[in-house]
């Protein structure tokens, strides 16, 4: 990517052994990123993962696979902007992104309160996507005062649309 600092994330294999990663470039080309390397080695770089904010950063944290297809991919992260059809509810929110193993994006969600809210783990199965992180927001995720300085959450989505289904805090 860029000239400068390049951060790797998470990395992930499915099951016809294609290997995707996430890394975050602090350079040129400032911005997170995700790819994918082959079983025949070629690596593609799949999509920037940045809303369309102008200087808007976005980093991807962590990857999982649907446990049942083992194919389709989400990236959780954090981001300073908002996504199409989304609005920052203030610092960073978290994203998190479904794509198909052929790299096809298939649906964004969105989620935060008005301090940092951080993902730092994602998890897809059988009918759900749960993402684990902390929330500096007071009130914290789920409308509650806050329980210190950052509050641990557990967000569940449903595995087909993205919609939001629950928050524990």
């Amino acid at each position: 990517t860029g000239v400068g600092e390049v951060e790797p994330y998470d990395l992930i294999v499915d099951a016809s052994n294609t290997l995707f990663f996430s890394v975050f470039d602090r350079g040129t080309n400032r911005g997170g990123y995700l790819g994918r390397v082959t079983s025949a080695g070629l690596s593609l770089f799949l999509e920037r993962i940045e809303p369309s904010a102008t200087g808007a950063v976005s980093r991807p944290v962590a990857l999982s696979l649907d446990s049942i297809s083992i194919s389709d991919v989400y990236v959780a992260g954090i981001t300073s902007a908002a996504y199409a059809g989304f609005t920052n509810a203030g610092g960073e929110d978290i994203f998190v992104l479904k794509y198909t193993a052929a790299g096809t994006h298939s649906w964004t969600q969105q989620f935060g309160g008005n301090g940092d809210d951080e993902s730092f783990g994602i998890a897809a199965v059988s009918d759900a996507v749960y993402v684990a992180g902390e929330s500096s927001s007071n009130p914290n995720l789920v409308g509650d005062p806050s329980h210190g300085v950052s509050d641990a959450f557990l967000a569940q989505l449903d595995l087909k649309t993205g919609t939001l289904l629950g928050i524990d805090q």
